[in-house]
């Protein structure tokens, strides 16, 4: 699960929020209202339609690159989502960590 700082990063950037009331288990319900509950492919498709792309699982966490010339997150926090939502702030360049 992403956690709630990362979740308001995403949306303040922009990220699609879904109110579907079946991912309530997985959601992070924002102040106003609005859940971001990305899951890895909702993710990944955020990221576009490149052909490079790469995750990773590393000793330490996780890796996630993206693009020919790659731009490279890595995430020591041991969860694939966490270093993919990252990577979408990077590559969106709002709010970047």
């Amino acid at each position: 699960m992403i956690p709630y700082k990362l979740a308001k990063q995403l949306k303040d950037a922009g990220f699609p929020c879904s109110r579907d009331s079946a991912l309530v288990g997985r959601s992070i319900i924002l102040e106003d209202g609005s859940w971001v509950s990305p899951n890895l492919a909702e993710l990944i498709d955020a990221c576009g339609e490149e052909k490079y792309f790469l995750l990773q699982q590393i000793p330490k966490g996780w890796i996630a690159c993206y693009g020919k010339n790659p731009i490279c997150v890595k995430d020591f926090n041991k969860t694939y989502d966490i270093a993919m939502a990252k990577l979408w702030l990077k590559l969106n360049k709002k709010n970047a960590i």
